[in-house]
């Protein structure tokens, strides 16, 4: 650095330290400040900011619009008597947008279910924020709300984790999980970088697999679709809620959903706003062509039970016979019918239905995991009155 008589700069090696905004346009707003920057007589000081050798500002703290591109900043200090001092410094300005579209893996064991695809029945609010019963807003600007076509097919389903990463946050209530609310959830931050760092969150869920601070791999099982926070009744019944967020997230006061982001130096970017869209959501879409098959040792498996009208039966315990000994679930009610296992190892299995007065077709059926998810094909009472 340059120095004559008394002035000093903002830093004493003549390297400027520069804030800047992140931002998902073309121009970013910027943040510069000569706070730092005294004179040892107490001269009042002047200031010339610099940007690509252009006046920008006269003031000691500035808010310029920066644009992409590595461009140069000077600041130039100056006491009552002439006397100058100049700092210099570079800033490299990369927007990050959050228009690209995110693909995630397809975050179940199916994809067809009893005939019936996977369907998003609710979601993008550009289309519905601001309208009457319309709750994808703010932080959840591009939530979608996903079943299969029936809320019931929903209830019990594993879901799968759709990348590489770090479970940040849990949130299990039941059984007393308040009404209207987004009930027990999971927050993923994804690991994987590309296109841009993101986590994603999965609410209403029925079971929770997971801890906070678990390190996890595509595919990992992360709990069961379910209605916390909902009433499963009318249209509030079991669905997966989702959403994805651009940057990395951090537990925080702030937020609807009670976190926030912060830039990868740690810094954080802003508080969310419930009014408008958040400028950290992102457009998603779930991939049926990168089917997950699961990582690691262990694995699941779900089947669904139905009467022999076709509706899920629930109440019905099935027992899981193998390489670990027995292991026994129960279906879900309410025309579900689903049941899941969780932790199972390699190896070959017997699975086998029961309800007092009930029998089933197939009486059991075997299956083998190999290093893949399992779905164990439809059992169907043969009476009539089980139900």
């Amino acid at each position: 650095m340059t120095t004559t008589d008394q002035v000093v700069s903002a830093n004493e090696d003549g390297q400027l330290n520069l804030t800047v905004s992140q931002g998902f346009n073309s121009t970013i707003p910027g943040f510069f400040s000569a706070q730092r920057s005294t004179d040892p007589d107490g001269d009042p000081l002047t200031y010339e900011w610099l940007y690509d050798g252009n006046t920008v500002g006269v003031t000691r703290d500035i808010s310029p619009t920066l644009s992409e591109g590595i461009h140069s900043v000077t600041l130039k200090v100056t006491d009552g008597h002439g006397n100058q001092s100049t700092a210099q410094g570079v800033v490299n300005i990369t927007a990050r947008i959050n228009t690209q579209v995110l693909d995630l893996a397809w975050p179940f064991i199916s994809t067809v279910i009893d005939g019936v695809s996977w369907n998003n029945t609710a979601g993008n609010a550009e289309a519905s924020c601001g309208k009457q019963g319309s709750d994808h807003c703010g932080d959840d600007w591009f939530a979608q709300d996903w079943n299969w076509g029936s809320y019931n097919l929903d209830w019990g389903l594993v879901l799968l984790s759709p990348a590489t990463g770090r479970v940040i946050f849990t949130s299990t209530c039941k059984p007393n999980c308040p009404i209207r609310t987004y009930g027990q959830q999971v927050i993923i931050q994804n690991l994987d970088a590309p296109p841009y760092d993101y986590a994603v969150r999965f609410t209403h869920l029925e079971e929770v697999w997971v801890t906070d601070g678990q390190m996890i791999c595509p595919g990992t099982p992360v709990g069961l679709i379910g209605y916390t926070g909902l009433t499963n009744q009318g249209q509030e019944k079991a669905h997966l809620h989702a959403a994805a967020y651009m940057g990395l997230f951090q537990n925080s006061a702030k937020g609807s959903t009670g976190y926030h982001w912060l830039d990868t130096n740690g810094s954080s970017l802003e508080t969310l706003s419930l009014a408008g869209a958040s400028r950290f959501a992102i457009r998603f879409n779930f991939n049926k062509a990168a089917h997950l098959h699961g990582c690691g040792d262990t694995f699941a498996i779900e089947g669904r039970v139905v009467s022999k009208q076709g509706g899920g039966l629930g109440g019905v315990t099935i027992t899981v016979n193998g390489p670990q000994g027995i292991t026994s679930s129960t279906t879900f009610g309410d025309d579900s019918g689903h049941y899941a296992v969780n932790g199972l190892a390699r190896g070959n299995y017997t699975i086998t239905p029961s309800k007092t007065n009930c029998t089933f077709t197939p009486l059991s059926a075997t299956f083998s995991i190999t290093g893949s998810h399992v779905e164990v094909p439809t059992f169907k009472a043969n009476e009539a009155k089980c139900k």
